[in-house]
């Protein structure tokens, strides 16, 4: 499959000072955006074709397209525009062209020359270039831009794309980062680090252009959430995924989770990041199997060699693995991980997937990382060879009583709604239970037409995997007195 291709793009570190303090303007995306849905991030989007066209004055040699994106955007996103004659147009006026802009019924430069405004690129200070890693449905090349929010100035987001926003201290955000309240990308939690220990303005430029731990613009550590590292990493897994999601959890202690890589590039991604980890002063402890699927494990041996680590997972995943472990861990044990910020982890069992299969929860956070329980995008296959929808449907519920504030899954995307996540998979397997017995109630008996029936429109590539699912469900409604079998048929008991 490949890769998505670069889309250009500008954002606008807005500052201002308060009390002595230099603050931020930072917003939460809407949840149901495709990328970065409830992430905090900074004013920003797409460079746009007439961009590189649109008059404006004091843009940095090369950065034209850039400049003129990044003050659409600001002036979008906080109808704060950056105009040398902006007091010259009154307020109702610029708040309509806002909004005419926002519904696409004006062009950015046309509007612009209408009204005699004259953009001030000059007031934008080219801030370092960030570059989306591969795994994400959509990838940007990011330009970043400092700027001063000018006097008498009053950011106010817009529900479209942000779901609120406001001025922060840099400080503060990132409290709410190492509390998990908030969600950052390695852009914006690299800004933040710069703006908290802003000295003077040419180390502040210095720093935000030469971010650490990034290769070719691309940030190396995912550190969404404090002590939560991301590494997608490519393994033998099933479509639409060609990633599973290795964590390294901890602040000192770490635990590798899932490493399932397959690949050498994967091999020396995971032990760059553990090496430079261990340089920090953290030490890693042991490899975790949340189940013994081989995207889950396959790089566990290779990874227990080079590091001298154990491996633990339960007992029933120890007697499916074709190597050895060195810990079984059980329900409701908790791994104790010390560092700046402990952390500690409740082992929960939660069969349905696979025998065996664990998550792990952080409750002082609200943290859940999830395992193949949820999928950052789809759902979840249910094979009855080693899979029980039953249990499955059962430990979802377990795991929303929970009220998890973000959950972080073995395939695809950090959700931040964790609680609205497992509600929306629990509705989804109601509905294709009622599908089932619907078809099951006109007659229909054939396993193969009631597959037809509830997946229609069916992918040939997903039929297997569907046909999996509906025996599962078959068997969940059978252990409930609700179907009975007569093979190769079934019907309503």
């Amino acid at each position: 499959m490949a890769e998505p291709t670069l889309v250009e793009a500008a954002s606008v570190i807005l500052l201002k000072r308060e009390g002595g303090t230099l603050n931020t303007f930072w917003l939460r995306r809407a949840q149901n955006l495709r990328m970065a849905g409830g992430f905090y991030a900074f004013p920003g989007g797409k460079v746009d074709a007439e961009d590189a066209s649109a008059p404006a004055e004091g843009c940095a040699q090369g950065l034209h397209r850039f400049c003129v994106a990044a003050l659409r955007e600001l002036f979008e996103e906080t109808g704060v525009l950056l105009a040398k004659n902006v007091e010259a147009v009154d307020k109702p006026t610029l708040e309509a062209f806002r909004e005419a802009l926002m519904k696409r019924q004006v062009g950015f430069a046309e509007e612009v020359q209408r009204l005699g405004l004259h953009l001030d690129a000059s007031s934008l200070t080219p801030a370092g270039v960030w570059v989306t890693p591969p795994f994400f449905p959509r990838r940007f090349y990011s330009q970043f831009f400092l700027a001063l929010c000018p006097e008498g100035a009053s950011p106010q987001v817009r529900a479209e794309e942000a779901e609120e926003g406001h001025w922060v201290s840099p400080g503060e955000a990132l409290r709410l980062w190492e509390e998990g309240v908030a969600l950052l990308h390695p852009p914006a939690l690299h800004i933040l680090r710069c703006l908290a220990g802003f000295r003077t303005e040419a180390q502040l430029v210095y720093e935000l252009r030469n971010p650490p731990f990034c290769r070719e613009h691309i940030g190396q550590h995912l550190e969404f959430q404090r002590g939560v590292f991301l590494l997608p990493l490519q393994s033998h897994t099933l479509p639409p995924f060609q990633y599973t999601n290795t964590y390294i959890l901890g602040t000192g202690d770490l635990w590798v989770v899932d490493p399932g890589f397959s690949e050498e590039a994967g091999r020396e991604y995971c032990l760059r990041v553990l090496t430079e980890l261990k340089a920090m002063g953290k030490t890693p402890r042991g490899i975790l199997l949340t189940h013994a699927h081989a995207d889950h494990v396959e790089g566990a041996p290779w990874l227990r060699e080079q590091c001298r680590l154990p491996i633990a997972c339960h007992a029933l995943t120890a007697k499916q693995l074709p190597f050895p472990v060195e810990r079984l861990l059980e329900d409701g044990e908790v791994l104790h991980l010390g560092g700046p910020l402990p952390m500690r982890l409740e082992v929960l069992h939660t069969p349905g997937h696979a025998p065996g299969h664990l998550c792990l929860w952080e409750a002082r956070r609200s943290i859940l990382l999830a395992g193949d329980m949820v999928a950052g995008q789809g759902t979840i296959a249910i094979s009855p060879i080693d899979g029980d929808m039953a249990d499955y449907v059962a430990q979802l519920e377990r795991l929303l009583a929970l009220d998890p504030h973000v959950l972080h899954p073995a395939h695809g995307p950090t959700l931040p709604d964790g609680t609205g996540k497992l509600q929306s998979y629990l509705r989804h397997r109601a509905v294709r239970e009622r599908q089932l017995l619907a078809l099951l109630e006109q007659g229909e008996s054939d396993e193969e037409a009631l597959c037809e029936g509830v997946y229609a429109p069916l992918d040939p590539q997903m039929r297997p995997w569907a046909q999996g699912s509906l025996r599962a469900l078959l068997l969940k409604l059978e252990k409930e007195g609700k179907v009975v079998s007569e093979a190769p048929h079934w019907y309503l008991a």
